[in-house]
């Protein structure tokens, strides 16, 4: 059921974060067709987010049950969260895929090249790879 479907996740997250479920709470929910949540930090006054499970009715009337969330950026980067000082590595245009992966797996957030003339600077990175190696920008 969807309930303990709730109950995994939040056993999942016990020792991780604080879980307090109020049903009564509906404003800004108006959309939702069952669960709504916000999401809140400590230290951050007021929501960091918001989201719930709605129901999208589409032009012929058939109905998709559907779950989503938004993040509210200001706060977020206001308070410092997401703030972890984590390594961007920008990857220049063809840099194969497996060093990529093997970057990953040392703990970059790599951002690889789309276009040729796309910069470490436009892309907000710390450090590029130059000649297979991370260099600080």
């Amino acid at each position: 059921s969807r309930l303990d479907g709730l109950a995994k996740i939040a056993a999942a997250i016990r020792d991780q974060a604080a879980l307090t479920l109020d049903p009564t709470e509906r404003h800004g929910f108006e959309y939702q067709s069952w669960l709504g949540f916000s999401i809140f930090a400590a230290g951050v006054r007021g929501e960091i987010g918001r989201g719930g499970s709605y129901t999208i009715i589409h032009g012929d009337g058939r109905e998709e049950a559907a779950v989503g969330f938004s993040l509210f950026a200001d706060p977020i980067l206001d308070a410092g969260l997401g703030d972890g000082g984590r390594r961007r590595l920008f990857l220049p245009l063809g840099t194969p895929s497996d060093l990529g992966a093997a970057l990953r797996s040392e703990g970059w957030a790599t951002v690889a090249a789309l276009e040729a003339d796309d910069t470490p600077q436009a892309q907000l990175c710390s450090h590029v790879l130059l000649g297979g190696a991370p260099v600080a920008l």
